[in-house]
């Protein structure tokens, strides 16, 4: 058998609507990633008996677990009746008041060495960040799977399927309403970089076999940091304030769908209506602008909606 390149190597990604179970007739989207390390983690056990040797003689496999990270540019080409974005957002904010979080599948295209599927992916924690100066808005997930079967048939590369273009920093918007939760003047920032933190902490069980059979949601965290220039006082009188006080904020994310659905952009609108300041910290030196970074918790509100709404339009 010949060997093959890295860059030979392709993912297809579906849905799955039992966890861990290919579906019948799943709708297959192409994603181009620029790292896709998740595999199989064996955990093992050796005895520590009186056996009257100085050396290891048993190994026995407990159980395997699926975990690694995906990491991608964020997509707005639209594909199976949504966005690239879209697909891995929402599975990455699924089941908000329940346990189980929606999951997928992957195929990973090897060049025939061992083409293999990966089933029952589930977001353990996404990070969605962007700067001025690295120009695309990019995410990174960790994943837990259930199961890796080898030796499969994947789909097929198509010659026509192109390069999505990336959401871009230049297109992302942020505003803040300082009047806290409800008020009426929210302010645009120029911003610097922002990054979004949701931690899901899934927790797996074995249940009397070598694979995950349970993999629940447990407590999920939502956070978000930006950094912008400092040009008056908002910031710091919000963090000398003694009140516990919440704001809110939304940022808007904008990227090119290459004419796969209406309009020319995918929009991704973040809202978060009750998010205190948790910390604020300056930057300054000699040849640079004064920078403040600031890092907010997301909280609930006592209401329908989330610590994080996305809301998805094409304009």
């Amino acid at each position: 058998m010949a060997e093959y390149a890295g860059w030979q190597r392709y993912i297809h990604v579906a849905s799955e609507t039992q966890f861990g179970t290919t579906p019948g007739s799943p709708t297959y989207v192409y994603v181009p990633v620029s790292q896709y390390d998740v595999g199989v983690q064996r955990n093992n056990r050796q005895s520590e008996l009186f056996t009257g040797r100085r050396q290891q003689t048993k190994n026995q496999l407990v159980n395997r677990s699926l975990q690694g990270t995906l990491a991608a540019p964020l997509f707005g080409h639209h594909a199976g009746g949504q966005s690239i974005a879209q697909f891995f957002i929402d599975k990455a904010l699924s089941a908000p008041s329940g346990l189980e979080l929606d999951s997928f599948l992957a195929e990973i295209s090897e060049e025939g060495t061992d083409d293999k599927r990966h089933n029952g992916l589930r977001v353990n924690s996404c990070q969605i960040s962007g700067q001025a100066e690295g120009g695309d808005i990019t995410m990174s997930l960790d994943l837990i799977g259930k199961d890796e079967t080898g030796g499969i048939t994947v789909q097929s590369l198509s010659d026509t399927s192109d390069e999505p273009d990336a959401f871009l920093f230049a297109d992302a918007t942020l505003s803040l309403d300082a009047d806290g939760v409800g008020g009426s003047s929210p302010e645009d920032f120029d911003f610097i970089s922002f990054q979004i933190d949701i931690q899901n902490n899934l927790k797996p069980y074995f249940v009397n076999s070598k694979v995950i059979e349970k993999l629940p949601a447990m407590q999920r965290l939502v956070r978000l940091t930006f950094q912008i220039f400092k040009i008056d006082d908002t910031f710091d009188a919000l963090n000398r304030s003694n009140d516990d006080l919440e704001y809110s904020i939304e940022l808007a994310l904008r990227g090119k769908h290459g004419g796969s659905a209406s309009g020319t952009y995918t929009t991704a609108t973040f809202t978060f209506d009750r998010i205190p300041l948790e910390t604020l910290s300056m930057q300054s030196s000699v040849n640079e602008l004064a920078t403040l970074s600031t890092n907010w918790l997301a909280l609930k509100p006592l209401s329908s909606s989330n610590e994080l709404d996305v809301t998805w339009s094409t304009e």
